[in-house]
């Protein structure tokens, strides 16, 4: 709400409640559950394998500009690893933990034998079988609030 407040973005406490009626919960991170981390949600196929789900179902506009590529649809259409078969996109979320603490950016090179693809019971769920169908936030009014 801040940023959209500085932003001069109409955007409300009921945007929020709206939104998290509709979007499923796709994917939970420690501490919501406490055996997923993010080198998991990364082995799953990260944000993109995320967003990749939403646009499944429907809840992503394709058509907007992204910092990398002309619209999100096309980033996807890269990087979503249920859609790309791109053997450079599979190795980048195949990277897993070093276990060796490092001061040195890349200077690991482990990688997963696999990568987590299974949307109904994996890391990250598809918006048919998520681990809620609504967002879970409740926006309180009245004497609730």
């Amino acid at each position: 709400l801040a940023a959209a407040h500085e932003g001069e973005v109409d955007f409300t406490m009921e945007d929020i409640d709206r939104l998290s009626r509709k979007v499923p919960v796709l994917c939970k991170v420690a501490p919501a559950k406490s055996d997923v981390h993010m080198e998991d949600v990364h082995r799953a196929g990260g944000i993109m394998a995320i967003l990749g789900q939403l646009d499944q179902a429907g809840l992503i506009n394709r058509d907007l500009p992204t910092v990398h590529t002309a619209t999100l649809g096309e980033a996807l259409d890269h990087w979503d690893i249920a859609r790309s078969s791109a053997e450079n996109v599979r190795d980048f979320f195949r990277a897993a933990p070093g276990g060796v603490p490092t001061q040195v950016a890349f200077s690991q090179d482990r990688r997963w034998d696999e990568l987590d693809l299974d949307r109904e019971k994996g890391v990250i769920r598809s918006a048919r079988t998520p681990f809620s169908k609504d967002g879970g936030l409740a926006v309180l009014k009245g004497n609730l609030a």
